[in-house]
């Protein structure tokens, strides 16, 4: 938002000084700055609007992938919580013991969980 008030600010300072800078009469000058600024306003007002329009089409969608988000959150915790468990389980035995009964581990020699080395 700061990036926009800067520039916007910026641009009125600019006209500003190159209006009044101008070899014109008071008059004419005047009628020119009352013109840029109401031209101004109208532009800006409408970008408000826009940006307001935008915002109301938007704000329902980001609230429900947020929901969204929270639902996956709490489906994969479970998930999450039983690997983390089952990892544990399995560091506690050091790596060497089939996780099943009658089941072998490939490369159970190789090294930690299965890669290259030695433990």
């Amino acid at each position: 938002m700061g990036y926009i008030r800067g520039f916007r600010d910026g641009f009125v300072l600019g006209v500003t000084i190159g209006v009044l800078t101008a070899p014109r009469a008071g008059k004419d000058t005047r009628d020119l700055i009352a013109r840029t600024v109401t031209k101004t306003k109208g532009q800006a007002q409408g970008m408000a609007d826009r940006a307001q329009q935008g915002w109301q089409v938007a704000h329902p969608a980001l609230d429900r992938a947020a929901q969204a988000a929270a639902d996956v959150a709490r489906a994969v915790q479970p998930v999450a919580q039983g690997v983390a468990d089952r990892f544990a389980e399995l560091v506690g035995r050091g790596g060497t013991e089939p996780p099943v009964p009658g089941v072998s581990v490939p490369f159970a020699d190789s090294g930690p969980m299965g890669f290259g080395g030695s433990n």
